[in-house]
C-alpha cells in the first residue's frame, strides 16, 4: 500500500473487520500523510493496517494508534491515543504504515520498523525492530509503499521491492518462500513514478504511464480481466495512468485525464459505480468528476476532487465516509470536511485527511486511539474531527 500524503492500511477479512479495527495514518497538518500523491517535505502522513498511524509535521515525524508490533517505532509495544513524536530527527518526508510495519524516508534515506517475520523491514534479518532502522546505504530513495509482509520503494525512478514473495508479490520472479530481507531490483530496464503495495499483490505506474500489477489477484485485482496471477510485474492494458492504490480485495486508479476507475471485488459498492458487483476490469466511478488522487481501505475508497472536496464510498459500518452516517454508500458522497482537502487516506475502519493551514481531521474506529484525539472511543466517531 503506498500513500505520499496520507495513507490508510487494510485489513484482513470481513470477520476480522468487526473484532478488530486496524488502520494506521499518516497525518500532514504537521503531519504529513501518505497516500498516493507526491507529498511535500513538509507534511506527510499514513494510515496502517492493525489501527495505526503516522505523520509527518515540519519534518517530524508523529504516531499514534495500535501498537503490538512496535509499529509507532516508539520502541515499546504501548498503544497511544494521540499524535507522539518519533526520535528526534526534523527531516522526515515521507511516513508509510503498512499492516504491522512501517517505513519512512528523510534526507533520502530509507528507515523501517515493525513486525519483521518475513523481512518486510528489509534490514537483513528476521528480527523485530521497535525503532526507526535503517535500510542498506543508499540516499536517494524519493517514496516507499508497505503492504503486509512485503515493501516497495522508488530509488532515482528505479523500483526495489522486499519481503515475503509467496504470492509473487515482490516480483522477482519465480515465487519463493524464501523471503527477500534486503531491497531487490525489479524491472531496472523502466522507470516508475508510483507503487501500491498490499496483502496480496502489487501495482505500480511507470514513467510513461503504464499500468503493471504483479503477486496473487483472486478477485481481478490487476484489472486485466483474469483471476490469474504474475510472479513479474505485467503492464495492465494500454490506457495510460496518473496513479494507482491498491487495497486488499480491489484496486483504483486515476487516469491521464482526470478520471477514476475501480475494479477487483464489488462488495459494499466498493467500485464507486453505483452497483454491488465485481469486475475483473476497470469500471468508471460514478459522478463525471475529474480527481486529484483516490485512496483505497479494506472496505471503503476516498478522493479527492479537482475542486479539492472530499468524497468516499462503500462500506460504512464504522463511519469511514465521514457523512455523519453509518449508511453503506455506492456512489461517492461528501464527506463532512470544511475547506479545502490537500491528503486524504483510508484505513481498514477509519481515515483521516489534510486541510488547508496544516490541520489534520480523522474520524471512524477510534477503538485503538488511531482518530488520534485522545482517549479512546467504542463507538465510531460519525464525521471528521481535528487531530490534536
Amino acid at each position: 500500500h503506498m500513500c505520499d500524503v496520507l495513507c490508510a492500511q487494510r485489513a484482513p477479512p470481513e470477520v476480522l473487520l468487526m473484532l478488530l479495527p486496524r488502520l494506521a495514518v499518516t497525518l500532514l497538518m504537521g503531519l504529513s500523510f501518505l497516500v498516493g500523491a507526491q507529498t511535500p517535505a513538509s507534511a506527510n502522513g499514513s494510515t496502517g493496517t492493525i489501527g495505526s498511524s503516522c505523520a509527518t509535521k515540519y519534518g517530524r515525524l508523529y504516531c499514534w494508534g495500535y501498537n503490538h508490533d512496535s509499529q509507532l517505532g516508539l520502541g515499546d509495544t504501548a498503544n497511544r491515543s494521540r499524535p507522539t513524536r518519533v526520535g528526534a530527527a526534523t527531516n522526515w518526508k515521507m511516513v508509510d504504515a503498512g499492516w504491522s510495519s512501517t517505513c519512512g524516508i528523510r534526507a533520502g534515506k530509507l528507515y523501517c520498523w515493525g513486525l519483521n517475520t518475513s523481512g518486510q523491514v528489509g534490514v537483513g534479518d528476521l528480527l523485530p525492530h521497535r525503532r526507526p532502522t535503517r535500510v542498506g546505504g543508499a540516499a536517494d530513495w524519493s517514496t516507499v509503499s508497505v503492504g503486509e509482509y512485503t515493501a516497495c520503494g522508488l530509488r532515482s525512478g528505479k523500483l526495489w521491492c522486499w519481503g515475503s514473495d509467496s504470492s509473487g508479490g515482490v516480483g522477482v520472479g519465480g515465487k519463493s518462500f524464501t523471503p527477500y530481507v534486503v531491497p531487490q531490483a525489479i524491472r531496472p530496464d523502466l522507470s516508475w513514478i508510483h507503487i501500491s503495495v498490499e496483502r496480496y499483490h502489487t501495482c505500480g505506474v511507470t514513467s510513461t504511464n503504464d499500468l503493471y500489477c504483479w503477486g496473487n489477484q483472486p478477485q481481478g485485482q490487476f484489472g486485466n480481466g483474469t483471476t490469474v496471477g504474475s510472479d513479474v510485474p505485467l503492464m495492465i492494458g494500454t490506457e495510460k495512468w496518473l496513479s494507482v492504490n491498491s487495497g486488499q480485495y480491489f484496486v483504483c486508479g486515476v487516469k491521464v485525464a482526470g478520471s477514476a476507475w475501480c475494479w477487483g471485488s464489488g462488495l459494499y459498492g466498493v467500485l464507486g459505480n453505483g452497483a454491488d458487483a465485481s469486475s475483473t476490469v476497470p469500471v468508471e466511478v460514478s459522478g463525471a468528476m475529474t480527481w486529484r488522487e483516490l485512496q483505497v481501505g479494506l472496505w471503503s475508497a476516498c478522493g479527492i476532487a479537482s475542486d479539492k472536496t472530499a468524497w468516499c464510498w462503500g462500506n460504512n459500518r464504522y463511519a469511514t465516509i465521514g457523512d455523519g452516517s453509518t449508511t453503506d454508500r455506492w456512489v461517492p458522497t461528501k464527506a463532512v470536511l470544511g475547506g479545502s482537502v490537500l491528503s486524504i487516506s483510508v484505513g481498514e475502519s477509519h481515515a483521516c485527511a489534510q486541510r488547508t493551514l496544516g490541520r489534520t481531521y480523522c474520524w471512524g474506529q477510534d477503538y485503538f486511539g488511531q482518530v488520534g484525539n485522545g482517549p479512546t472511543l467504542t463507538a465510531p466517531v460519525l464525521r471528521p474531527v481535528r487531530v490534536k
